[in-house]
């Protein structure tokens, strides 16, 4: 099945209802090792900066995409988003 992609739509919602979150920096290096996340996370918190794993995942367009739509990875443009006009 290459090049599909199965999706759990379960999980749409609207970007209002989501809290856009930057992942903090690890306290200790083995902090980065553990099968568990060193901060915290609640429903509805959304990481933009693991969309990178998905997004940019193909070697040959992955630095495309980072060059030109990083900003997509960045928690305060998606925060700044339900406010635009």
């Amino acid at each position: 099945m290459a090049g599909w992609c199965i999706y759990d739509y379960d999980e749409i919602c609207y970007m209002t209802e989501v809290n856009f979150r930057e992942i903090p920096p690890p306290r200790y290096p083995e902090d980065e090792l553990a099968s568990e996340p060193w901060y915290s996370v609640s429903p509805g918190d959304v990481f933009p900066e693991e969309f990178r794993h998905w997004l940019c995942a193909d070697p040959r367009i992955g630095p495309l995409f980072e060059e030109m739509h990083a900003d997509l990875l960045r928690a305060d443009y998606w925060r700044a988003l339900p406010n635009a006009d």
